[in-house]
């Protein structure tokens, strides 16, 4: 018998090892798949516009009409002062930003005390969403897609944001948004985020969801004619929130990837989707249209720009984690200075 598991330990170990080459191959496969498209070089995208002020890219119609955001907090007062820099950071890109908290019981129970808080520093106007009768907690950071659907039914709303209680947005980040979709929507690509961290230590920021340094030449990208700037895949999508316009967010609410069960065989053969299989719930709310209908030789649909002469991801793209958890504490995460993602 203890011959027999030694030997089950090693084939589990042999098993293993085969499905991190498995992993490798894959991204070999995909990387020969994006070689054969045609317009991996044709980028029209001008970042000099991003330096411009509000009012231009209000003239250009091009800033939203109206914003409806929404924040995931599960109630605990030493996070509030998170919340507070959040609120004071969106009232900054907008005034006439519509925000729901979401809220457990704990925090619904101390609304008044949370928007007290808030109206210290900024006078955006707060409401608040209590899901009642969550079968499990964690299902909190789902349920603001209740709120989305209240908002998109309205006309006058036409961008969604979503944050995590923890995530710094600004408004240098939602222009390099809006101009980096028109520049990606024939691609049926979207701009993305990324999560950052500033260490206590080196004080150098880090980036959280990286955890392996991305190969800049194997992963999947979009470069302009003279191949100086690409948005890029990189291998983690995840940032903890999502920005999106109308028509991403009917995009989304009206297909497969709305669905707890999508990437799973068992909503639909069509979708099984083993990257969506390992997001657990909090990743799944932000996840949104990542890897729905993802184009030809791309991980998923999730974008960010990078300098390819440095090959240093662009300022405008990085979101402050404000807890700072992960680059100060033993972790897997937040261990990759922002400037070494690629190698």
């Amino acid at each position: 018998m203890k011959i027999l598991i030694l030997i089950i330990k090693v084939l589990r170990k042999f098993l293993k090892s085969i499905g991190k080459k498995e992993k490798k191959a894959i991204s070999i496969i995909n990387y020969l798949s994006w070689k054969e498209r045609s317009d991996n070089f044709d980028l029209n995208f001008d970042f000099e516009e991003i330096k411009k002020d509000k009012d231009y890219f209000k003239k250009k119609n091009l800033w939203p009409s109206k914003i409806a955001a929404c924040i995931a907090f599960s109630y605990k007062e030493e996070r509030l002062i998170h919340i507070k820099e959040i609120c004071k950071n969106l009232e900054m890109i907008d005034k006439n930003i519509d925000l729901t908290i979401v809220v457990n019981d704990l925090g619904f129970s101390k609304k008044d005390f949370i928007e007290k808080e808030i109206n210290s520093i900024c006078s955006l106007k707060i409401e608040f969403f209590n899901p009642k009768d969550l079968l499990d907690p964690r299902l909190l950071p789902l349920s603001h897609f209740e709120i989305v659907k209240k908002k998109f039914n309205q006309k006058e709303y036409s961008h969604f944001l979503y944050l995590e209680d923890d995530i710094l947005i600004k408004e240098l980040n939602i222009k390099y948004w809006v101009i980096a979709r028109a520049s990606l929507k024939k691609y049926n690509l979207i701009p993305s985020f990324v999560r950052t961290e500033i260490n206590e230590k080196d004080k150098e920021r880090y980036v959280v969801d990286t955890i392996k340094k991305n190969s800049f030449l194997l992963q999947s990208k979009i470069l302009n004619k003279n191949k100086s700037f690409a948005f890029l895949n990189l291998v983690n999508f995840y940032c903890g929130s999502y920005f999106y316009d109308r028509e991403l967010m009917s995009e989304h609410l009206n297909g497969p990837s709305c669905s707890l069960d999508f990437g799973h065989g068992s909503y639909n053969q069509k979708y099984i989707i083993p990257d969506m299989q390992e997001l657990g719930l909090l990743e799944r709310a932000s996840a949104v249209l990542a890897f729905k209908d993802v184009p030809k030789g791309f991980l998923h649909r999730n974008m960010v720009p990078v300098n390819v002469i440095t090959k240093q991801l662009e300022e405008y793209c990085l979101i402050e984690h404000l807890s700072n958890k992960f680059a100060n504490t033993k972790s897997d995460f937040g261990k990759i200075k922002v400037k070494d993602v690629f190698k």
